[in-house]
């Protein structure tokens, strides 16, 4: 994994884990997303993420990527629009690297753990 943004930028602040359908209800707010890179704008300053509800949303980038991105990736940022994210962290989890990881199965513990947040802690 390689991890590459301001890790301090929203400080302490409690991280929930979202899917594209929850984006309307968090602007402003500080979130992760988890999806897979669909595609990078030519001049590196946003891509297209699959969110793990299948969703298209637009993850904009404070300054243009320096590296190529492709497969699972990781965002921190604020929500800024109904699907879009301002990013300020982001990790690299690679192009699956022989990982059976099911974004149905993380989709579903996501609303688990919006559905019931007095027991799942939503920090990270």
């Amino acid at each position: 994994m390689m991890q590459k943004g301001d890790a301090g930028a929203a400080g302490n602040v409690p991280t929930r884990r979202v899917n594209a359908t929850m984006l309307p209800t968090m602007q402003g707010k500080y979130v992760c997303m988890l999806g897979i890179v669909e595609n990078v704008e030519g001049n590196g300053r946003s891509f297209r993420l699959q969110s793990p509800d299948k969703k298209s949303v637009i993850i904009r980038m404070k300054e243009p990527l320096g590296e190529p991105i492709d497969g699972l990736i990781e965002v921190e940022g604020f929500v800024t629009g109904q699907n879009a994210i301002d990013c300020h962290m982001y990790t690299l989890c690679g192009a699956n690297n022989g990982i059976n990881f099911s974004l149905d199965t993380y989709n579903e513990a996501i609303q688990i753990a919006s559905n019931h947040p007095d027991v799942y802690i939503t920090t990270v």
